[in-house]
């Protein structure tokens, strides 16, 4: 539906980059972006709507982060983006880019128009915080 990876990949992804960021000491973000209400959105307007609505905020965190960086959809209305080589304030700068960007979009569906307002945290570990973190889930848990 959207173009992204799904959650499994996403998860083994994760453990894959979390290992190599941690062996080499480098930083490694994560974005969790979840669309604030979806639920609303496909009891307002439908679940076509709500399709359409994912679609739109998927392809616009597909355009708006590097080639490498891994987007998807985590499940409902929530997608996470993984991003090697990236500090927390760079993580944080995107963030707020692309919660800004994702509210200019607007939905169309059977003549009704609407916005898309998202929520977006990010979790960082770096060389200085891996001990902190036990299990790679942890990232996870603490952008959540």
């Amino acid at each position: 539906l959207t173009n992204t990876y799904n959650k499994k990949f996403f998860v083994e992804r994760l453990r894959d980059e979390y290992s190599f960021a941690q062996r080499h000491q480098r930083n490694l973000s994560i974005l969790v972006i979840d669309i604030d209400h979806f639920k609303k959105v496909n009891d307002t307007y439908g679940h076509l709507a709500g399709d359409i609505a994912l679609k739109k905020v998927a392809h616009h965190l597909l355009t708006h982060t590097r080639k490498d960086d891994v987007v998807s959809r985590f499940g409902g209305g929530e997608f996470v983006v993984l991003m090697r080589d990236v500090s927390i304030e760079q993580a944080r700068h995107l963030a707020e880019q692309l919660r800004n960007g994702i509210s200019e979009i607007e939905v169309k569906s059977d003549k009704q128009e609407f916005k898309e307002i998202v929520s977006v945290a990010v979790a960082n570990v770096n060389a200085k915080t891996y001990s902190q973190f036990g299990k790679v889930e942890s990232l996870i848990s603490r952008a959540d």
